[in-house]
């Protein structure tokens, strides 16, 4: 079989893979299903996908396929898809792509996760989550928030500002894990982030912290 006749051939199937993931996506974000039912025909494309070495394709439908699990709730299963999506992109504008989607999901989830009950069982997505997210990612979306609060109604607001405090917390032990791995640098902006969002005890002592640290640096 000649090139052409060989990437023809690609191009039909893909476009039969696609009328296939369609029908995934469909099952998978349809509550009278389960994820999993949509998600058995989503496998078995994307096993067809990788055959035919169509790898950015499969990325992309992974990344889409992961913004359906969250829909649907299945929030660790929708982190996985999106790492899986980074790691099966070959080209730079699919690596890149795969690897938005993957940190803009763990910053949602970040979110969705501190606006549960602190003993939900899915607080334990925090560890998968602080692999994924940068330090300036946990300081921007404690921003975000703190601009959040600014701008709610009487009626949001005390929701806002214990989500406020969660958060903080969040960077607070982001700033303490980043320390004892010894990325200073990374610690100081995670604490100088929390700090003015900390109760006065706690804030007393990050700032001795933080002093510290500045004096280590100067030598």
């Amino acid at each position: 079989m000649s090139g052409t006749d060989f990437s023809k051939q690609v191009e039909v199937i893909v476009g039969q893979m696609k009328e296939r993931i369609n029908l995934a996506i469909g099952i998978a974000a349809d509550e009278k299903y389960t994820f999993g039912e949509g998600e058995k025909i989503f496998r078995e494309v994307l096993a067809a996908l990788e055959q035919y070495q169509c790898c950015d394709i499969a990325a992309d439908q992974l990344v889409n396929f992961s913004k359906v699990a969250c829909f649907r709730g299945e929030w660790r299963k929708a982190l996985a898809l999106a790492e899986e999506a980074v790691e099966k992109a070959v080209s730079g504008k699919a690596k890149a792509d795969a690897n938005a989607n993957l940190h803009g999901m763990a910053c949602l989830l970040l979110e969705n996760v501190l606006s549960l009950p602190v003993d939900a069982p899915e607080a334990a997505l925090l560890a998968e989550i602080e692999q994924i997210l940068t330090p300036d990612e946990y300081t921007g979306a404690l921003r975000k928030t703190a601009a959040a609060v600014r701008n709610a109604d009487s009626e949001k607001r005390k929701r806002m500002v214990d989500f406020a405090h969660r958060l903080s917390m969040e960077v607070l032990r982001q700033g303490i894990r980043q320390e004892k791995m010894g990325n200073k640098n990374a610690a100081e902006a995670l604490f100088r982030g929390a700090l003015p969002f900390l109760n006065s005890k706690r804030a007393a002592v990050v700032q001795k912290e933080l002093e510290k640290l500045e004096a280590a640096e100067n030598g």
